[in-house]
């Protein structure tokens, strides 16, 4: 049986695809070729936060990635802020390639589950545009559901 995190790390090479450009994700933030967008949710299979990314590389070369090395944090009504750790038991999380011109997406469950307004994402250590800048680049995303604490 499949464990709470899965994992669809699928590029759209499908039929006769077109190269992904820069903007094709608009709300998305920029590392240099490299675009990151996510959308927030709580997991459906397991207490916690669940970001669905969406990743583009519009360089013309492959570009390493690391989704695990961005750093969750959950923030609350009251402003309390919790930092989040991906649920990753068979350590299926690590660094690779994406290739020249393409997007994918990855889900991946944040725990602990706790009542969280939206999350904030430093991307530090995602790309090694990230790693060069002197801040790291941000993203927040608010939770479009309610928390369920009832969830298994």
């Amino acid at each position: 049986m499949r464990s709470g995190l899965a994992l669809v790390f699928a590029f759209a090479l499908g039929g006769c695809p077109s190269p992904y450009r820069h903007g094709d994700l608009p709300r998305a933030a920029q590392l240099g070729c490299l675009e990151l967008d996510a959308n927030a949710r709580y997991g459906a299979i397991a207490p916690g936060v669940q970001l669905d990314w969406r990743i583009g590389n519009a360089c013309d070369d492959a570009i390493p990635i690391d989704l695990g090395a961005a750093r969750i944090t959950a923030i609350a009504a009251d402003g309390t802020r919790t930092a989040l750790a991906p649920y990753d038991p068979r350590h299926e999380i690590h660094a690779t390639w994406l290739p020249a011109g393409t997007d994918g997406a990855e889900s991946i469950l944040y725990v602990p589950g706790i009542e969280t307004k939206e999350v904030e994402i430093a991307l530090v250590g995602v790309a090694p545009e990230a790693r060069e800048q002197p801040r790291s680049p941000m993203m927040r995303v608010v939770l479009g559901v309610p928390y369920h604490p009832e969830l298994p």
